[in-house]
């Protein structure tokens, strides 16, 4: 385009009735454009404004903590959404779908009917009931759950009963704890050397027995 021509490609100088019906449309179209850049600029203000409110809402959900979004699936009717027990809970409740009595020396397998979608590097950490532990000798059979942003199947918990009473389970009962937490890929380097340290090589002990 020269300096000549409009942004519609005619020439719209000089004097006479073509030249001023090129002109006004020239204005016209200058026109519109501010008009959309004006809307489009209104546009992402709005939707700058709604992901605002949605994190402020996860916040006050949260007792002021931030939140990750978590998709999950129910895959039974039964299923529970799990929660945060306090505004300070560090780990979501898992439930049960089922009733089931975990006996002493035996484990037995719990379903919670629930897939998840991690974030991407972030795992899911399924850990014991503190209750459970204290008060009946129960705990996950593989001590800590892993679960991985990549899996899609449903989150089954194995109960070892290391006590001497039988724990009986309920229908939607708490059997379970999940952390979600962000974790780092590594590359691994092959070095010949490491940098040294005050404890070295020093294993179980090194730091002393006590006090």
């Amino acid at each position: 385009m020269t300096d000549r021509q409009s942004t519609h490609g005619h020439d719209c100088w000089g004097w006479g009735p073509k030249h001023y019906e090129c002109a006004v449309r020239e204005i016209k179209a200058l026109r519109k454009m501010h008009q959309d850049a004006y809307q489009q600029g209104l546009e992402a203000g709005f939707r700058i404004q709604e992901v605002k409110r949605q994190d402020d809402a996860r916040l006050a959900r949260a007792g002021g903590r931030a939140m990750i979004p978590l998709k999950l699936k129910r895959l039974h009717p039964d299923a529970i959404i799990p929660r945060y027990a306090t505004a300070g809970a560090a780990c979501l409740d898992l439930h049960t779908i089922s009733a089931d009595t975990v006996a002493p020396g035996m484990a037995c397998e719990i379903r919670t009917g629930l897939a998840v979608e991690l974030p991407a590097s972030h795992v899911m950490l399924v850990y014991s009931r503190s209750g459970h532990g204290f008060r009946y000798g129960v705990r996950l059979a593989n001590c800590t759950g892993v679960i991985d942003s990549d899996y899609r199947g449903e989150i089954i918990v194995k109960l070892r009963n290391d006590g001497t009473a039988p724990l009986q389970v309920e229908k939607g009962d708490r059997i379970a704890q999940a952390m979600v937490l962000p974790v780092p890929s590594v590359e691994l380097i092959e070095a010949d050397e490491l940098s040294t340290t005050e404890r070295g090589a020093g294993g179980f002990g090194s730091t002393g027995d006590g006090g």
